[in-house]
């Protein structure tokens, strides 16, 4: 079974976890990392931020997957960008 996990900025050990586990079991797992460069709390800058955005290099590679279960581990400050980019895929996928 492909299984993808969308993880932003900085490293989860849930979903380092879960993938360990996952291939233990002979699942295929992969990463999609979004460092979100200039669209972070800190940091806002929108022009710089549409040209370091690969949302839509993310939203192609997991189409390239095709898998069976998209995961987000996701902290309470990335809750609104994580659900952003779950909308994103939903509305892209149909």
């Amino acid at each position: 079974m492909k299984i993808v996990f969308v993880q932003f900025e900085a490293e989860n050990y849930a979903i380092q976890l879960f993938s360990a586990l996952l291939k233990q079991k002979g699942h295929q797992v992969y990463l999609i990392f979004d460092p979100r460069l200039f669209n972070t709390d800190e940091i806002k800058q929108p022009y710089l931020l549409k040209l370091f955005d690969i949302r839509k290099q993310n939203l192609q590679r997991i189409f390239e997957i095709d898998p069976i279960y998209i995961c987000f581990s996701v902290y309470t400050q990335y809750y609104q960008y994580a659900l952003s980019f779950a909308l994103l895929i939903k509305e892209e996928r149909r």
